[in-house]
């Protein structure tokens, strides 16, 4: 009668178990989100930089390749594919075919380009996650000289609280990191690209540093003024610069000059407290 008792008690423990809700993800089908590529040597890095995107994977074998802010209807990429829950297969248009080890635990996606090469994505959920925009946000990060230090994109830790009820001074006010150039001459376009530069605000002046520094000591102070939407850049100097300003939905800051500028993505509000961020190769959009 004991044995039975306990047989009874944990045939039903395992079906209570069982019944528990856990998340985990094991098929590609679906909508992925590109959050993290890795460090990559500065040789070996596109100069206009990779965006954030979404991947989506639908249950016909079609591979949707979307930009942050568009639909699937607006995929930049279509390709068949297969996966056969360890391999990725692409079709491309021209017909040739690309194999990619894949790893996929949870919401997780990684897609193994090479042995130093991993390309890491978030599951957003089905086709309708798809038609939702994400954030634009550049994800390339340059490797550093001892791969001990390196940091990546999921190392950095945004301030993405809503500040949109502050006043516009008060709103600038903190540390942002560039995350985009637009409307650049391909003429005038660096070799390399351009790095994730950081811009302190602080009360009537600014500074601007590199990633990886984290003190404004011995920095050079530009003041800068604001009217009417516009930030004067570099106040009372011989190379004062009037920008338009603007935030977009992202809270992002948009500094511009006749459809050319960059975009800014807060880092934190705390201007006392640089964060150590890896550099970065930012989106570069040229002049079509």
């Amino acid at each position: 009668m004991r044995n039975y008792i306990i047989l009874k008690i944990s045939l039903f423990l395992i079906g209570w178990l069982s019944s528990i809700p856990v998340f985990s993800q094991t098929k590609i089908e679906g909508c992925w989100e590109l959050i993290d590529i890795t460090a990559l040597n500065i040789m070996n890095t596109p100069p206009q930089g990779i965006s954030s995107r979404k991947d989506y994977y639908s249950e016909d074998g079609m591979l949707y390749v979307i930009a942050p802010e568009n639909k699937i209807d607006d995929a930049s990429i279509t390709s068949k594919y297969e996966f056969d829950g360890e391999n990725r297969k692409v079709v491309t248009k021209r017909g040739s075919e690309v194999f990619t080890k894949s790893t996929i635990k949870d919401d997780t996606l990684i897609l193994h380009f090479s042995e130093t090469e991993k390309w890491t994505y978030r599951y957003l959920g089905g086709e309708l996650s798809c038609n939702k925009p994400i954030e634009p946000k550049s994800v390339l990060v340059v490797a550093t000289n001892n791969p001990n230090e390196q940091k990546t994109n999921l190392d950095i830790n945004y301030d993405e609280s809503d500040y949109s009820n502050l006043g516009i001074r008060e709103r600038i006010s903190g540390i942002w990191e560039v995350n985009e150039h637009f409307e650049f001459s391909p003429r005038n376009a660096p070799p390399y690209g351009f790095s994730n530069k950081l811009y302190v605000f602080k009360n009537d002046k600014f500074y601007i540093l590199s990633a990886g520094e984290t003190s404004i000591d011995g920095k050079k102070a530009m003041e800068y003024s604001l009217k009417d939407n516009k930030m004067l850049l570099g106040e009372n100097s011989n190379k004062a610069v009037e920008l338009d300003i603007k935030f977009n939905k992202w809270g992002h800051i948009i500094l511009s000059k006749s459809g050319r500028g960059f975009v800014l993505k807060l880092l934190t509000k705390d201007v006392n407290r640089i964060p150590l961020i890896p550099t970065k190769i930012v989106v570069l959009r040229l002049v079509k």
